[in-house]
Formats: structure tokens, C-alpha cells, sequence
């Protein structure tokens, strides 16, 4: 079916084996072997092509009929994270939502979960109370990441942007209302993942 497929797009945008093969740094007979169905392409490649003919990668399998039908997966909901006994644990909501991933997050498996924001500690970086973030679990970070952490202490989860100044860590709020606090002993905050995308709604 892909080959099959492949073929139509390229006639419909008029496109002979050797232009389109140039659009992905491919060779003429490269492409000859895809529409023969005598090579099948790799996940990266699939995605290259589904993005170039504006269709899902399920169409070009066969296994939608559909050229922009999207691929959803389901995510889960963290009502709260609580700290016990030395684990951190987050409670689920029983809900799982669909959500529409990006070609990055299909190209990559991470761990993805839910967040609803509970203030406005954040609202200067579009972060409003009552907004939902996406949020990869136990990713790597860097300088100005926002990220989803955990006050030991406080007994509560906070969202902020991570700073790396001068040999000190610092959690930067985005509303001049709340303070940044500068970690003094990296045991006593936890970071839960990093946010990756900020929704309004579900």
C-alpha cells in the first residue's frame, strides 16, 4: 500500500522519481524502489514523506484512508504529586485524554503526562491558572527550561522557570507578585519533568 500510495502523491503534485528524491537527498532509484514496493522506508523517512505530502503517516501505510486523519495518543491526568517515605508519587486521574502529538514527540518515546495549573505564579509566561501543561517526565533540562518540581518541604508542586546564575540554581516565577527562590540544598525540591507545551483546555 505504501508504494502504491507514494506513487499517486508524487503523479498529483507532478513530480517526477528524480524531483522528489532530491527534495529528500535520495537518488532516482531509490525512489523507484519505494513505488515497486521492493524497499520500504524508515520510520524517519516515513515521517519526512508525511509531512512533504501533508498527509498522516497511517495514510501512506494503508492503514487509514484518510490523508490528514491524525494520530492521537492518550495522556494522563496528574491530579497531585505527593512525597512519601522517600518516593514521589503521582495520583493519576482516572481520565486519560487524547492528544495529538507532534512529529517530534512520535519520533521520540517519551513518558508525557498532564498538568492543571492551580495559580498564576507563571502568567507572565502564558501560563494562567486554570491552563493545562504537557510535561515529558524526568527529562534532561537546561538554562531557562520550565519546569513541573516538587517542594519537599512545602508539601506542594510548583511550576517555574530554572535559572543557573553565578553558581546558584535559582526557580523563577513569571509574575512580579511571587519570589524566586534560590536552592540552597537540591534535596529538598524534586523535578518531575519539563514542560513542553502549554494547552488552554482539554
Amino acid at each position: 500500500m505504501f508504494s502504491q500510495r507514494l506513487k499517486s502523491l508524487r503523479k498529483d503534485k507532478k513530480l517526477t522519481q528524480r524531483e522528489l528524491g532530491k527534495h529528500f537527498n535520495l537518488s532516482q532509484s531509490s525512489i523507484a524502489f519505494y513505488e515497486k514496493g521492493e524497499r520500504e522506508p524508515d520510520f524517519a523517512t516515513l515521517i519526512k514523506f508525511a509531512d512533504f505530502f501533508n498527509v498522516s503517516a497511517d495514510y501512506l501505510l494503508g492503514i487509514s484512508f484518510t490523508p490528514n486523519s491524525n494520530h492521537r495518543i492518550s495522556i494522563p491526568l496528574i491530579d497531585d504529586i505527593q512525597y512519601s517515605k522517600g518516593e514521589t508519587n503521582l495520583l493519576v486521574n482516572e481520565t486519560s485524554y487524547p492528544y495529538i502529538p507532534s512529529k517530534t514527540l512520535l519520533e521520540n518515546e517519551q513518558e508525557l503526562f498532564l498538568y492543571k495549573i492551580t495559580d498564576d505564579s507563571m502568567k507572565d509566561a502564558g501560563i494562567i491558572n486554570g491552563a493545562i501543561i504537557l510535561l515529558e517526565k524526568d527529562a534532561a533540562y537546561k538554562h531557562e527550561d520550565i519546569l513541573l518540581i516538587l517542594d519537599k518541604k512545602e508539601e506542594k508542586p510548583l511550576v517555574r522557570k530554572i535559572l543557573f546564575k553565578d553558581h546558584m540554581t535559582i526557580l523563577k516565577p513569571e509574575n512580579h507578585a511571587y519570589d524566586p527562590l534560590v536552592i540552597t540544598n537540591q534535596k529538598d525540591y524534586i523535578i518531575i519533568g519539563k514542560v513542553i507545551q502549554v494547552e488552554k483546555e482539554l
